[in-house]
């Protein structure tokens, strides 16, 4: 009997979208599953902004041919001899990379920095398939009621949003805060999170016909602007005082926003970055 076969996009050269070809692939089996590793059926997996990157070939520990995606939620349907925490039936989500749990970092609680560990569509092959296989620390149970589309962006998209609003921003109640990227998927859960704490956000964009789409969101003003030049406008909605948090999301890439974000910040008031990529 020969070996069972999946469907999966399969990039087999960085470059544009033309190069993801939807093929018959192997598929893994279930009784080769490692000690630690689980069998996932593939239910919602999410386009991010990272996929495209490592499309372009801009991530070198992409191996080729490579099945990207890393925002994964679905079913497990086999586990491995040694798996302690899930079981036949669970619903999982992935959690970005698959940490190593030995080095200092994972030691110290910050998987979400390990260099020793393996990211989906990288070092192993991503969702964009029928199955995939992570080890167990690379996995989170999704709870009933929550959605397996809405379960697959949770540890990447909303939880950079988190990360980056409360941990790294501190954002409080009743402070002014400026989004830059504002409607990439990042932005538009910050401002929701923002809202959420009770502060009041100003949302930028580089295009006009997203301003709608932030309002919806929860923006209570959008700068709207194709040069990314927002300060001026930033201060004038803040009556000249400045806004008290900048979350940065557009990154490095950037200059101009970078040098807004600077002069559009009340005096000694703080600036948070966060970026969608590596």
């Amino acid at each position: 009997m020969g070996q069972k076969t999946m469907r999966a996009v399969v990039m087999h050269e960085f470059g544009g979208p033309e190069n993801l070809r939807l093929e018959e692939v192997p598929a893994p089996e279930a009784s080769a599953l490692r000690q630690r590793e689980v069998l996932i059926k593939v239910r919602a997996v999410g386009v991010c902004y990272h996929d495209i990157i490592n499309r372009s070939g801009n991530l070198p520990r992409t191996k080729l041919p490579s099945i990207l995606g890393h925002e994964i939620a679905g079913e497990v349907v086999a586990i491995g001899p040694g798996v302690q925490d899930f079981r036949v039936g669970d619903r999982v989500a992935t959690i970005q990379r698959v940490h190593c749990g030995r080095c200092d970092l994972c030691r110290r609680g910050r998987t979400t920095l390990c260099k020793e560990g393996v990211f989906f569509g990288e070092e192993i092959p991503g969702g964009y398939a029928e199955y995939v296989v992570s080890e167990e620390q690379g996995l989170a149970r999704v709870p009933h009621g929550i959605a397996l589309e809405e379960a697959s962006i949770c540890a990447c998209t909303i939880g950079t949003a988190i990360h980056v609003a409360r941990t790294r921003g501190g954002v409080q109640l009743d402070e002014t805060v400026l989004i830059t990227g504002a409607s990439g998927g990042v932005g538009l859960h910050a401002i929701q999170i923002c809202r959420l704490i009770g502060a009041r956000v100003l949302a930028v964009t580089s295009s006009p016909q997203k301003e709608a789409r932030l309002k919806e969101a929860g923006a209570d003003e959008v700068i709207a602007t194709p040069s990314l030049k927002f300060a001026e406008a930033a201060r004038r909605l803040t009556a000249g005082r400045g806004v008290d948090v900048v979350l940065e999301i557009t990154g490095a890439r950037s200059v101009p926003s970078s040098h807004a974000s600077c002069r559009c910040r009340r005096r000694r008031g703080p600036t948070n970055s966060c970026t969608t990529a590596p």
